[in-house]
């Protein structure tokens, strides 16, 4: 063999073990307690939990934090005559880690309503995020996991060689820094029950974002009013905004999975702020025409955009977030729309 092919081959074998040793410290690196979201992760255990202890065919809620804020289950589920449960996630998840979970917690009789904010309809959910990156060495590494081998490969090379070394010293350090920061963890199911069993809601409990502000229900409470500084605006679109292609797909596989189980799938319009932009005719059209391609690509919706405009003053924090005062109406407008829904399922 002559002196090139050696180097050649000497270089080969170089990239091969250095590949297989990144990868090997990509998969050590789960579960290193770094600062992170934990307590969505407690959000997904209790969410859980209130699913499973809802009985009968019931109506699940499915989305992010727009519809964990700004719903009263309990008074859905006294007008509709069915459980209600809340079962919507924390904002920053990713559209497949939404609809795994709907499909994992439903079962046959019930109905999935799905309402994610106007964004989620417009972005690739496969291309890694950094939050989703640190959430998911952190607690979630089930959701890599679950990932198709190619949507793997894209979150393996997003992280790179300086955080990978931060992530892998953490979790060779993991006894002594959860010992300084014994909060840089899931809590388990039963703690989260634990936890959650000793809330007085006899008496007022101040706001907080954990799942310990959630209702029985799975509704978050105590978000009332209107803070001080918070930005409140309609969601930025294009004039003709056009649905992600991969995300039509997901939807379609998610109502055909959910079918397949007996399980009746619906989207639902989610929370629109009512402002200079958004009043305007082509801001109507644009949303319009979201819900259009949604529904010629198959996929069950119901209700439009303009069932759920509220001013600014009905949101609490964010644009998504829909305050105490105007859950109410925000529940009776479902109400308006799902019992007809409901009626037609049984």
């Amino acid at each position: 063999m002559n002196l090139y092919r050696k180097f050649v081959l000497t270089a080969a074998l170089s990239l091969a073990a250095c590949v297989v040793a990144y990868i090997a410290l990509f998969f050590y690196q789960f579960g290193a307690p770094i600062a992170s979201g934990y307590d969505a992760a407690n959000w997904i255990t209790y969410k859980e939990l209130v699913g499973n202890n809802t009985e009968g065919k019931r109506l699940l809620l499915f989305g992010d934090s727009s519809t964990v804020f700004g719903v009263n289950s309990k008074t859905l589920s006294e007008k509709l005559g069915v459980p209600v449960a809340n079962l919507a996630l924390h904002g920053a998840l990713p559209l497949d880690a939404i609809t795994e979970s709907a499909i994992k917690n439903s079962r046959a009789g019930d109905t999935v309503v799905l309402a994610p904010v106007w964004i989620y309809y417009l972005n690739d959910y496969r291309v890694p995020k950094d939050w989703i990156l640190r959430e998911m060495v952190a607690w979630y590494s089930d959701y890599f996991y679950g990932l198709p081998l190619k949507t793997k490969l894209k979150y393996i090379s997003a992280v790179d060689v300086k955080t990978l070394s931060v992530n892998v010293d953490a979790k060779f350090r993991r006894v002594a820094i959860l010992q300084e920061f014994p909060n840089r963890r899931a809590l388990t199911a039963q703690e989260v029950k634990d936890q959650h069993a000793k809330i007085d809601w006899t008496v007022p409990q101040p706001f907080s974002y954990t799942f310990l502000n959630m209702n029985e229900y799975g509704d978050m409470q105590g978000a009332c009013g209107n803070q001080p500084g918070a930005t409140i605006a309609s969601v930025q679109l294009a004039l003709e905004p056009k649905v992600n292609p991969q995300v039509l797909k997901l939807l379609k596989q998610t109502a055909q999975r959910l079918n397949d189980k007996g399980v009746n799938f619906y989207i639902m319009p989610s929370v629109t702020v009512e402002d200079e932009r958004s009043v305007q005719q082509w801001y109507h059209l644009a949303l319009g025409s979201i819900m259009d391609q949604i529904r010629k690509a198959g996929i069950p919706a119901v209700g439009t955009p303009e069932d759920f405009f509220f001013p600014k003053t009905s949101f609490y924090d964010t644009s998504f977030h829909i305050n105490c005062e105007s859950t109410p109406e925000r529940t009776s407008r479902m109400y308006n729309i799902l019992k007809d829904v409901l009626h037609k399922d049984t």
